[in-house]
């Protein structure tokens, strides 16, 4: 059965269709840079007209992700009973494990149903999508805009967790996959390290979705956040 990612509350979308305009508030010009920056993140998913390529986007947003990550995530790198995904070494990054906010899960379980996601690789528009397709997809999507940059998604994560969130820096580093050379077999390890590596994660993709939820004027409401 395919479940519908709108009903989830996890594919962004604007009441009165797709095309609708998001039009930014009057307060906007009263936002530090940082506010405005994430804001206007949020606005250029939610403006996309694609509802997949619009939920992959808010995938990659929440999890810090790269399209070149995205494009290449398959279902044997995704352990969902454990909240994981244990991504290769790509774009002169080494091996990364992230830890997959609640968002992230239900989005994936959503994704089981898709015909696109059906196959060996866990994040396609469609099952013969080749990583090219989908990285110029995503490339398209974000042009021009503060993701669009090298580095985007990682970017605006790590200075919104720890500029805004107030969190520890090595624990953002850790979340990003790049942890003190001297602890990271513990944030790989030990319990406690995962535990903090997890709350990294989910406190990212909770202030996303606040950033989200009045801008993309949803139809249903987000998942339980308890």
């Amino acid at each position: 059965m395919t479940i519908s990612l709108d009903a989830l509350g996890i594919a962004p979308g604007i009441s009165g269709g797709a095309q609708a305009a998001v039009t930014p508030s009057s307060s906007d010009e009263h936002m530090s840079p940082y506010a405005a920056e994430i804001h206007a993140a949020v606005v250029t998913v939610e403006r996309n007209r694609n509802p997949l390529l619009r939920t992959l986007l808010m995938y990659a947003l929440r999890t810090a992700t790269s399209p070149q990550e995205i494009a290449e995530a398959r279902w044997d790198q995704i352990d969902l009973a454990r909240a994981e995904w244990n991504i290769e070494a790509c774009n002169g990054h080494g091996d990364r494990l992230v830890a997959l906010p609640r968002q992230a899960v239900l989005c994936l379980q959503a994704l089981r149903g898709w015909p696109g996601c059906q196959g060996d690789y866990a994040l396609r528009l469609r099952k013969d999508q080749s990583v090219s397709s989908l990285v110029s997809a995503f490339r398209r999507a974000i042009r021009g805009t503060e993701l669009g940059r090298p580095e985007g998604f990682r970017s605006i994560f790590q200075r919104g967790a720890v500029e805004h969130l107030g969190i520890r820096a090595e624990a953002v580093a850790a979340a990003l996959g790049s942890p003190p050379e001297e602890t990271a077999q513990l944030w790989r390890t030990h319990p406690a390290y995962q535990a903090e590596r997890r709350e990294v994660m989910q406190s990212w993709a909770d202030h996303v979705d606040k950033v989200w939820y009045p801008i993309g004027k949803v139809r249903y409401a987000l998942p339980d956040s308890r």
